[in-house]
């Protein structure tokens, strides 16, 4: 599976460049968003986490690298922490 390929080797260059402007993109939207915004804000007051740190994330996706997606992979997606599921298609009356 491309999770324990991930595991086993750092990806392409090309797929961490995805994931970068892929958030880049998410972030540069939800910067115009009140909602966002709001969520953001009470996050930070209720986990007690510097509000700063929402404008420092462009930076941070920025220093994202194969070597990282690959430490990430193993740190986290482990085979005991996830569950498959099928779906079958619906019965044909």
């Amino acid at each position: 599976s491309l999770i324990d390929d991930w595991r086993e080797a750092p990806p392409e260059a090309k797929y961490a460049a995805d994931v970068t402007a892929s958030q880049q993109r998410g972030l540069s939207e939800n910067l115009e968003r009140n909602s966002w915004w709001l969520g953001q804000i009470s996050f930070a007051v209720s986990t007690e986490i510097n509000p700063d740190e929402m404008l420092e994330r462009r930076a941070l996706y920025d220093t994202l690298t194969p070597e990282l997606l690959s430490e990430t992979a193993r740190r986290y997606l482990k085979d005991e922490n996830y569950v498959q599921a099928v779906l079958y298609p619906e019965a044909a009356e």
